[in-house]
């Protein structure tokens, strides 16, 4: 608890931070809510998509596997790092290639848009984590820390102030009795 002056306009003062720390909090916990149903929604889109590159990556290895059982490994070598600099479909000659090594290729074309964009959303899924992370963080310190050192100082204000009336009303009463010596 800080240092406070017991007087009226310390004790409105509090109130409104209170009020206004309340309130921060119940935004704190509707943006928190939103963001939950948003990482919600992007995981169940990354596991969709996940188990999609997944599959097509089993594919792209059986090929390439199939690839590299037909032909030597330099020639593989050779055109994926053809395939890997040229975006043409097949950029290699045919001559020293079977057709095993064009269904890996195919098979990594359509991989790979869906590998950018599984890539892309895995980004986005931390992005929201670590907003979720830092309003949790908000939300705590007004939770655990601010609101109740508010509720604290506006307590002993009060108890100050209705201190200082009783104070008050005596010295008054005392003054009247001492004014009035036939009481």
């Amino acid at each position: 608890m800080m240092t406070i002056s017991p007087t009226q306009q310390a004790f409105v003062r509090q109130k409104n931070n209170l009020e206004s720390a309340v309130h921060a909090l119940k935004t704190l916990e509707t943006k928190r809510n939103a963001l939950l149903m948003q990482c919600d929604e992007t995981s169940r889109r990354l596991v969709k998509l996940r188990t999609s590159v997944d599959e097509e990556m089993r594919t792209y290895n059986k090929s390439l596997a199939m690839a590299k059982a037909a032909m030597s490994p330099k020639g593989v070598q050779q055109a994926l790092l053809y395939q890997a600099l040229d975006d043409t479909n097949y950029p290699y000659g045919f001559a020293q290639t079977f057709g095993e090594l064009d269904g890996a290729l195919d098979a990594m074309a359509k991989i790979r848009p869906d590998m950018l964009v599984l890539e892309r959303e895995e980004n986005a899924l931390q992005v929201l984590s670590e907003q979720l992370r830092q309003i949790k963080c908000h939300a705590d310190m007004l939770e655990h820390v601010t609101i109740p050192n508010l509720r604290a100082n506006i307590k002993y204000i009060a108890m100050k102030l209705e201190e200082n009336d009783r104070l008050a009303q005596i010295r008054t009463q005392r003054s009247h009795i001492w004014q009035d010596p036939f009481c």
